[in-house]
């Protein structure tokens, strides 16, 4: 479990185990407030680029969430071996965040 900070919440994301290149990927994970009470949450992105070949994924990923925290990453495709940073934007209460994570692709 991968765990990204943000100003109000956590997000904890399960990478799949055996991650390859050319394969569909969707990553669950959970949405969690770390305050009492917490802004409404507008839009999460998900998005991933390969810094050392300057590209991006050729799809473009879908975040799922709901109210009770569930949250989905729908059509990651990472088409190369090699290292990934894969980023997660965030906006609530009119403040837009962004965390990345690094991913390896055997």
């Amino acid at each position: 479990m991968v765990t990204l900070t943000f100003k109000n919440y956590d997000i904890a994301l399960r990478m799949p185990e055996g991650l390859r290149a050319k394969t569909l990927l969707h990553v669950c994970g959970e949405l969690k407030c770390r305050e009492a009470a917490c802004p409404k949450i507008t839009r999460i992105m998900a998005d991933a680029r390969m810094p050392q070949h300057s590209h991006g994924m050729p799809t473009a990923p879908r975040v799922e969430f709901d109210t009770k925290g569930n949250l989905e990453i729908v059509g990651l495709y990472f088409q190369m071996s090699g290292g990934w940073q894969l980023s997660i934007d965030l906006e609530a209460g009119g403040l837009s965040e962004r965390q990345r994570i690094d991913v390896i692709i055997p």
